[in-house]
């Protein structure tokens, strides 16, 4: 097992956290599964991850829906959801519970667990911690885990997505200005 850590602060002005995400993302070549409470990435993460998808890889992210600690990161995110599907990436929502995992797994290779969520607070205001371990078999129990969830999960459709109502647009965009911010 080979494994390395990964801190970041405030004071981190090179953002270590994106640019690891960002690596561990652009290695997938077979799958890139992705469990995150808070998903409002910056471009550069969001870009990557759309080109792993549309290069065929089998990505997916799993979220929460309602039922999360915070409604308006919830609905920010959303403002990503069309662009995702578009590009080939799954996306789904843990159904039931409040759900604040977070892991990457790429490969069944590679994982990445730890505090950060895939957001701005992460990113540029908390301190967080994240593992990078690389080991089949620890990968091996969490895509296990994560399978479990998606059985949990609702999968969101393209054609269902931009049938939503305009009241939920309308949430998501007031949501998504203020986005930063969360």
């Amino acid at each position: 097992m080979l494994h390395t850590g990964i801190a970041s602060a405030p004071s981190s002005d090179d953002h270590p956290l994106t640019l690891f995400f960002i690596q561990s993302f652009a290695a997938a070549r077979r799958r890139l599964y992705i469990t995150t409470p808070y998903f409002v990435p910056d471009e550069s993460t969001r870009r990557v991850v759309e080109e792993r998808a549309r290069a065929g890889v089998d990505v997916r992210i799993l979220l929460p829906d309602q039922h999360t600690d915070a409604k308006p990161i919830r609905l920010a995110s959303h403002r990503y959801y069309e662009e995702l599907l578009e590009s080939g990436v799954g996306v789904y929502e843990y159904q039931g519970t409040m759900m604040h995992t977070k892991g990457v797994v790429v490969d069944g290779q590679w994982s990445v667990v730890g505090s950060a969520n895939m957001d701005i607070r992460s990113k540029e205001l908390n301190m967080e911690n994240v593992l990078g371990v690389l080991d089949a078999r620890f990968a091996a129990e969490l895509e296990t885990a994560f399978h479990k969830d998606l059985g949990k999960a609702r999968e969101i459709r393209l054609e269902q997505w931009r049938r939503r109502s305009w009241l939920a647009r309308i949430g998501e965009r007031f949501c998504a200005l203020f986005g930063e911010q969360y």
